[in-house]
C-alpha cells in the first residue's frame, strides 16, 4: 500500500550488522524490525553476504528475495506481519534453478519476473615461451563452480585460488602432485595471496565470515595469515596498522602493505 518501506542497512550508532528497518516514505517513523533473526547470518546465506529485499508483496504480506544454497542462488518468500516488524512463518523456497537467480519482481496477478544466470568460473593455465607465444593449449587447473586466481608461486608449483559463492575459502593446490587443501577460514571476502621467493610460505588476507556475522563488515578486522605450502596450520600475522591490505612480498621476504 506504499505506506511503509523496508530496507537492510548498517546504520550509524547501531552495532547490529545487516539490521532491517521500516520507515514511512517521508523518512519518518524509523524502527528496527526483528526480521534479521530470520536469516542465517552466521553462514551469510545471501548473495554477496548482504540481505537483499527485492519486493514486499501484500495479501498475504511476504518478502521476495534471493537466498543461497551452496553455490546456487534461488528465489524465496518470507511471510511477515502487515506492519513489517517481524516474520510470520518460515522461509519458503520458490524457484529450483541450477544457476544464480536474483532481482525478483511480482505482479498483482502472481506472475514473477526474475534474473537467472548460469556460469562457471575456473582457473586455467597456459605455458608461454620467452617471446610470450603460447606453447600448447590452455589447461584447466581448478574444477569448482566459482573459482578465482589469487596467486602463483614463482616456481609455478603452487596455486592459490578462492572458491565458492557462499563462505568462500582460499585453497592451495600443488600443481605437481595435484593435491589441494583449504588454508583459510570461511571468508566474507578474500584478498590477495603472495608466495615468498622460495615458494615455502604463502601470505594472504581475509575478512572471516564469523567475524563479519558477529561484528558487521564495517567493524570486522582484516586478518593476515601465513601458511607453509608443505602443510600445517596457518599463523595469524599482525600488520603494522589496522586493516592494512597485503600488497606484495618484496626481496628478502619483506611484506608490503597498502
Amino acid at each position: 500500500d506504499s505506506r511503509r518501506i523496508l530496507f537492510a542497512a548498517a546504520c550509524p550508532g547501531n552495532a547490529e550488522p545487516n539490521a532491517i528497518w521500516t520507515a514511512s516514505p517521508d523518512g519518518q517513523n524509523l524502527r528496527q524490525t526483528s526480521l534479521r533473526n530470520s536469516f542465517n547470518l552466521d553462514n551469510l546465506d545471501s548473495p554477496g553476504g548482504m540481505i537483499s529485499l527485492d519486493q514486499w508483496v501484500p495479501h498475504p504480506d511476504r518478502l521476495l528475495l534471493p537466498r543461497l544454497a551452496g553455490d546456487v542462488a534461488y528465489i524465496g518468500s518470507l511471510p511477515i506481519f502487515a506492519d513489517g516488524m517481524a516474520a510470520n512463518g518460515p522461509f519458503e523456497r520458490i524457484t529450483y534453478g541450477v544457476g544464480s537467480e536474483e532481482r525478483v519482481s511480482a505482479s498483482a496477478n502472481g506472475r514473477l519476473v526474475l534474473t537467472s544466470a548460469s556460469r562457471d568460473s575456473r582457473v586455467w593455465g597456459l605455458s608461454i615461451d620467452g617471446n610470450g607465444k603460447a606453447l600448447g593449449e590452455p589447461r584447466e587447473l581448478t574444477a569448482g563452480l566459482s573459482d578465482g586466481l589469487r596467486g602463483l608461486s614463482r616456481d609455478a608449483r603452487f596455486l592459490a585460488y578462492a572458491s565458492g559463492l557462499r563462505n568462500r575459502a582460499l585453497y592451495l593446490k600443488d600443481l605437481t602432485t595435484g593435491r589441494q587443501r583449504a588454508i583459510s577460514p570461511k571468508a566474507f571476502a578474500l584478498g590477495a595471496a603472495r608466495f615468498n621467493a622460495t615458494g615455502t610460505q604463502v601470505l594472504f588476507d581475509v575478512f572471516a565470515s564469523a567475524d563479519v556475522a558477529r561484528l558487521g563488515w564495517n567493524a570486522a578486522r582484516l586478518g593476515v595469515y601465513e601458511a607453509p605450502t608443505s602443510g600445517g596450520v596457518p599463523e595469524v600475522k599482525h600488520p603494522p596498522f589496522e586493516n592494512g591490505e597485503l600488497s606484495d612480498l618484496l626481496g628478502h621476504d619483506k611484506i608490503l602493505y597498502g
